[in-house]
């Protein structure tokens, strides 16, 4: 019940467009269907790598120099729709999750801003996901999180 309650609260606000960054949810068809210029999603990898719940801990876990931020197009699957803009930004050595993600947030907001105003107007046209370069960032467990006292700190 509650999700027909929000779904009814949606279309009563009649979006031209939704927005969503780190909401962790597929969105069902009629809700990807609802506004007038689709849903997109900020997603915190540049795409196609890393679709899923935590692209930031595997770009770090992976040992990854560089990650970034995608704005995409929202489909059925899991970060799969095409691609509207990036921006990349250094993995830096001292960086951690919480450090990497306060700047994604950042370049996130910025690149929204910029990114919008194209896509709605149909200036920007965007670029589907090479599905054969795509890579999984599956959640992080709580046993990824133990210290392995024999190992070095970069393993």
């Amino acid at each position: 019940e509650r999700l027909r309650d929000d779904f009814e609260f949606l279309t009563g606000l009649a979006p031209d467009l939704i927005v969503v960054a780190a909401y962790g949810q597929i969105l069902s068809q009629p809700v990807l269907s609802l506004p007038e210029h689709g849903c997109i999603n900020v997603h915190g990898s540049l795409l196609p790598l890393y679709r899923g719940a935590a692209p930031i801990q595997r770009a770090i876990l992976d040992g990854h120099t560089e990650t970034g931020v995608t704005i995409m197009e929202m489909e059925a699957g899991l970060d799969t729709g095409a691609m509207i803009s990036k921006v990349r930004t250094p993995i830096e050595p001292a960086d951690n999750a919480q450090t990497l993600h306060d700047r994604l947030a950042k370049l996130g907001a910025t690149l929204l801003i910029e990114t919008i105003p194209g896509y709605v107007s149909g200036e920007i046209t965007p670029e589907p996901q090479d599905d054969s370069q795509a890579t999984h960032a599956a959640k992080i467990t709580r046993d990824m999180g133990r210290v392995d006292w024999s190992k070095t700190a970069t393993e």
